[in-house]
């Protein structure tokens, strides 16, 4: 699930706790997709699930931003107000270094394991421990 995705079912529980279909009311997305990222999140511990009131029939199972989540939230809108500063030349690099990563990483090398040792090459170059 995206960032953005996340955020915005965060924001639209940050008003209050609200059941799956009243969500599903507010952002016009396919329920599928709306159930599943609410797993997820709950799993994440950005949210939590509450019973409703007990009335006629099954108990509502109500949705709330959890502490963690009201942080996350707040950390979203101190990145977004950052605006990206790279110049183009440094995005086009960044482009073909990932197509690079993308390429040897399809022919069956780790790029974790390439980039540790290209650090223990740099270390012996320098002379550090």
């Amino acid at each position: 699930m995206s960032v953005e995705k996340r955020v915005e079912i965060l924001r639209t529980l940050r008003g209050g706790p609200m059941g799956v279909r009243e969500i599903l009311g507010v952002l016009s997305r396919r329920a599928g997709d709306v159930i599943n990222s609410i797993q997820e999140l709950e799993r994440q511990g950005l949210i939590r699930a509450a019973r409703g009131p007990k009335g006629r029939g099954r108990p509502k199972r109500l949705m709330e931003v959890s502490e963690l989540g009201l942080d996350y939230i707040a950390a979203y809108e101190r990145l977004e107000l950052r605006p990206l500063r790279g110049r183009r030349e440094d995005l086009i690099r960044g482009a073909e270094e990932g197509l690079h990563a993308r390429r040897l990483q399809s022919r069956g090398f780790s790029t974790f394991g390439l980039m540790l040792e290209l650090n223990d090459f740099v270390r012996d170059i320098d002379g550090h421990p």
